[in-house]
């Protein structure tokens, strides 16, 4: 080989280079995904569901009550127990809290047992 201006080296014939080029095949050519259905607006009549269904049954809630330690029997639509508080939801909306100890826990139990309501106060 000869790399021209340095005089150190003496003149080379440079050997015949043979250059190979590999050609890839072109991509695959991928289908374009078919066009979506337009949207269409369409409206629709439904009977209205009063007038075909049967009227539903009046159904008589009930609510836990709570048997107090001073003969008081307040209603309850939710209640639980928070750290030495119990805690419960009146039929009206309003949150009460007790101290827990203030609850006679065992005919607590037995006048929802009664009422076939399950209330496990801990």
């Amino acid at each position: 080989m000869y790399w021209g201006g340095y005089g150190a080296y003496p003149a080379a014939i440079s050997p015949q280079m043979t250059n190979i080029v590999v050609m890839q095949p072109p991509p695959a050519q991928i289908a374009p995904a078919p066009a979506p259905t337009p949207v269409r607006a369409a409206v629709r009549e439904y009977k209205d569901f009063q007038e075909s269904a049967a009227p539903a049954p009046e159904v008589e809630l009930q609510y836990f009550v709570l048997v107090m330690k001073d003969g008081s029997g307040p209603e309850a639509a939710l209640v639980w127990i928070q750290g030495s508080e119990l805690r419960y939801v009146t039929p009206e909306g309003d949150q009460v809290r007790v101290p827990a100890g203030s609850v006679d826990r065992e005919a607590t139990r037995q006048l929802n047992r009664a009422r076939n309501l399950n209330l496990r106060l801990p």
